[in-house]
């Protein structure tokens, strides 16, 4: 399958893949028999992914304040 070329950014992100767990990865995740992963020492793609978590944090964030508030529960406590 023929796919476009990358961009500037895209040439500056590194996903790893083995069949084997990385060791001191910044961030891992196995699918499909195969670990995906950042490298700790890789600064340009560790920070992009941040930014992807703070982005994400914020819209779902927002999609929570405009959704109805779920009903309070109150538990008693006692010594």
């Amino acid at each position: 399958m023929a796919y476009p070329q990358s961009g500037p950014l895209g040439r500056l992100l590194h996903i790893h893949r083995s069949r084997t767990k990385p060791e001191n990865p910044y961030v891992a995740v196995e699918y499909r028999g195969w670990w995906f992963y950042i490298q700790s020492t890789d600064r340009p793609t560790k920070r992009f992914f941040h930014l992807l978590t703070v982005l994400w944090s914020v819209s779902i964030a927002e999609s929570a304040a405009k959704a109805q508030k779920a009903p309070l529960l109150m538990l008693p406590a006692s010594r």
